[in-house]
């Protein structure tokens, strides 16, 4: 179950400019998926090398992809993909199978340069 403040940013995130409500949160802009729109590192999420990625889809509704963040491979897992509509209501969750390597200028990799860098992990 997530909490209120999550719950609160998915609302924000659908109702307000995204990259204000960025700067006024835990979220950090990372980057735009396809269709031009924001994706953000939750760096409330972090848990040793687990981190998620928030984006609104252009269906409308809003992704939150969890991952691994493997720092000595220099890979990103995704764990799980969960779909929530503008409520906050969980509508569809699937488990992941993508991994990604490392690429800098990529929203997935400049997450995992974040979070290896915030667990003080060797060589970042």
């Amino acid at each position: 179950m997530h909490s209120l403040k999550f719950l609160l940013t998915i609302a924000f995130l659908f109702t307000f400019n995204s990259v204000v409500l960025a700067q006024e949160s835990s979220l950090i802009k990372i980057g735009e998926n396809s269709d031009e729109l924001p994706i953000f590192l939750d760096t409330d999420s972090i848990r040793d090398t687990n981190f998620e990625a928030i984006q609104k889809t252009v269906e409308g509704y809003m992704l939150v992809t969890s991952l691994h963040g493997d720092c000595g491979s220099e890979k990103s897992i995704v764990q799980t993909n969960k779909y929530y509509d503008s409520n906050g209501q969980k509508i569809y969750e699937e488990q992941g199978t993508d991994v990604y390597d490392y690429n800098p200028n990529t929203p997935v990799g400049r997450a995992l340069k974040y979070v290896c860098r915030s667990v003080h992990a060797r060589g970042w």
